[in-house]
């Protein structure tokens, strides 16, 4: 979505500059500024990483829910960005 967003605002150049910027970088630059929803973007970005590379995950002394964060997840409407 952000990829998309960035493209059709800046270009595919922007794009390139913000591709492995966080998602909290992305969603300031398309303007962005509830610090809410920068949170929870931050919380994905950092959930989504723990599961993916999960190799690179050492217990937090968290117990993640799959609910809690599919929850937090659809709370990033895309509406809610702009």
């Amino acid at each position: 979505m952000m990829h998309l967003l960035i493209v059709q605002e800046y270009g595919e150049q922007k794009f390139t500059e913000y591709d492995f910027k966080s998602y909290e970088e992305k969603l300031q630059l398309l303007g962005c500024c509830d610090q809410q929803i920068i949170d929870r973007a931050k919380r994905f970005r950092k959930t989504r990483k723990e599961l993916v590379h999960e190799k690179a995950h050492f217990d937090n002394g968290e117990i993640r829910r799959a609910q809690d964060e599919a929850d937090n997840a659809n709370e990033l409407d895309p509406k809610a960005v702009r």
